[in-house]
This record gives C-alpha cells, sequence and structure tokens, in this order.
C-alpha cells in the first residue's frame, strides 16, 4: 500500500515537472501570453484540487480501492492524451 501511495505522489510529481518543461516550448509554438500560461498551470492545480471531493469517499469505498481506481484512472488519462 505504501509503495502504491509512493507511485502516486510520484505521478503528481511528474505531471507538474512535465508541464513546467513544456511550457516553454508551448509558449513557442502556440505564441500564447504569460497570462495563458498562467491559466494553464491554474488549469492543472484546479484539477488535482477536484480530486479531494472524490478523495473525501475513501472512508466508504476503501482507501485501497480508491487508490488503485485512481491511480489506473490516471495511468489511462494519460496514456490516452499521448495519442
Amino acid at each position: 500500500m505504501l509503495g502504491l501511495a509512493g507511485l502516486a505522489r510520484l505521478f503528481v510529481s511528474l505531471d507538474s515537472a512535465i508541464l513546467v518543461l513544456a511550457l516553454p516550448a508551448i509558449a513557442a509554438d502556440f505564441h500564447t501570453s504569460v497570462t495563458a500560461l498562467t491559466q494553464l498551470g491554474s488549469a492543472v492545480i484546479l484539477g488535482t484540487v477536484a480530486g479531494v471531493p472524490i478523495a473525501m469517499q475513501a472512508d466508504r469505498v476503501g482507501r485501497r480501492r480508491l487508490l488503485i481506481l485512481a491511480v489506473a484512472a490516471f495511468s489511462l488519462a494519460h496514456l490516452a492524451s499521448a495519442w
């Protein structure tokens, strides 16, 4: 369980790091302003915060099951976005 929690934290950290590294390329390719890049970063944070109400259901569903579902959903979403 601890390994899965660490994997989940690693995914979130990697997601943030990838966004930070990709922002200069996004700005150059799409000719975006600093405001648009800031909004992109804020959208990622809001997406993370949107998971809090779901995480509050862990006592009902079970922490392990919810964590496995969340990591699987996160992995599938990133795999789909790669295509």
